[in-house]
């Protein structure tokens, strides 16, 4: 019954899923039957492929993306803490990259922690927790905070612009985070009149960043894909010649007597 399931599961006939399990290969198919799946939907044409070394190379030159972050000092707006950062918090805590929290943008998530809009206050609580597990792993720069005293119309977005471009003045180099779109093209419009700090303030959105944490993942899961590729294509026994009687299932050559043999290393249009 189970290996009817994923026969249907992978659009193969049951013949096949037991051709797979007599060779000890069904088990590296179930576990990783996402990947297989998409990348056969990509080569549906191919009965034999490997994903190509350049595209691996590509992904292996972004593992080095939070190498430009060192020795800058990294703001990352409220909008960003509040949404679901996991990857980015990982990064920072992986690459041990400092933040700094300006104390009037603390103050501004705290308020809206009270608002009576609901999703703004769920938001301003999720980013107080992105803050703690920065502070936890000793990642942040708080800017003068005084908890004993809170404005309580605070507002953020024009400080940043008073504070990023007091530090370039001063000559450090910035990363700034934001998916405040109005914030970037005001921070644009002031780099235009200021050009001298050009080259030293990048400024990314939440979906500009890489995640290395996750693509070498990604890398691993490719390179053992290509090795099951050479592995299955090397151990595939050379076609046989079509006997009178034979017939197909699927990509598999069934004799008279019902013996099964392989006839081409390919399940249903390209899941090999």
């Amino acid at each position: 019954m189970i290996l009817s399931l994923y026969a249907d599961i992978l659009s193969i006939s049951f013949e096949e899923i037991l051709i797979l399990y007599e060779i000890n290969l069904f088990k590296r198919v179930m576990m990783n039957m996402n990947r297989y799946l998409e990348i056969s939907k990509q080569r549906s044409n191919s009965p034999y492929f490997e994903i190509p070394t350049k595209e691996i190379e590509d992904k292996r030159r972004r593992l080095n993306f939070y190498d430009s972050f060192l020795g800058k000092k990294i703001y990352i707006d409220s909008n960003i803490l509040m949404e679901d950062c996991t990857k980015l918090i990982d990064e920072l805590i992986y690459n041990k990259l400092n933040i700094e929290i300006p104390k009037i943008q603390y103050n501004e998530i705290y308020n809206l922690t009270k608002s009576e809009d609901k999703e703004k206050s769920f938001k301003s609580r999720n980013a107080l927790r992105n803050i703690e597990i920065l502070l936890d792993n000793d990642l942040i720069d708080f800017n003068n905070i005084d908890i004993n005293k809170r404005d309580k119309n605070a507002y953020a977005d024009p400080e940043f612009l008073k504070i990023i471009f007091n530090d370039l003045t001063k000559g450090k180099k910035v990363i700034f985070i934001t998916d405040d779109r109005d914030l970037r093209i005001q921070f644009k419009i002031k780099l235009k009149q200021q050009q001298q700090f050009i080259k030293s303030l990048s400024i990314y959105s939440l979906e500009e960043l890489e995640y290395p944490q996750y693509i070498k993942k990604e890398i691993e899961e490719m390179e053992e894909f290509n090795s099951y590729q050479k592995e299955l294509h090397s151990s595939v026994p050379k076609a046989k010649k079509k006997k009178k009687g034979t017939g197909h299932i699927g990509s598999w050559l069934v004799e008279e007597n019902g013996s099964i043999m392989i006839d081409v290393p390919e399940i249903n249009g390209g899941l090999w």
